[in-house]
């Protein structure tokens, strides 16, 4: 079944302290031999729904965040409005389609006025 980031409000890509992550986490970057580039770069990544809740990605939502970061680079490159590209996940080709968002389309948040 393909996976589309329609469920997905936002997902993220941030990188925290050790202390931030799970213990599993860290014993599986440890036994895998995954490079840490300082203290303060532990990858984490998180996903919002529509009901706005932290939440980790499902599998499915990890190989699209991981096909999505092999392919913008490209795609910002390519200065183009929208492509398809395609990244390796897991061994396999996975086809991105990518579109840039105009500002004008970007829904803001109405700031709260202060009382």
């Amino acid at each position: 079944m393909p996976v589309g980031i329609m469920s997905v409000s936002a997902m993220c890509l941030n990188y925290e302290e050790a202390q931030t992550l799970t213990g599993a986490d860290l014993d599986a970057a440890d036994q895998l031999g995954w490079p840490i580039a300082a203290p303060e770069a532990h990858p984490q990544v998180y996903r919002t729904g529509r009901n706005e809740v932290l939440e980790p990605p499902s599998v499915e939502e990890f190989d699209l965040l991981d096909a999505t970061l092999q392919t913008l680079p490209d795609f910002i490159a390519s200065g183009k409005e929208f492509g398809n590209l395609t990244a390796i996940v897991n061994g396999s080709p996975v086809e991105v389609r990518i579109a840039r968002v105009p500002g004008n389309r970007l829904k803001t948040k109405a700031k709260r006025r202060r009382s």
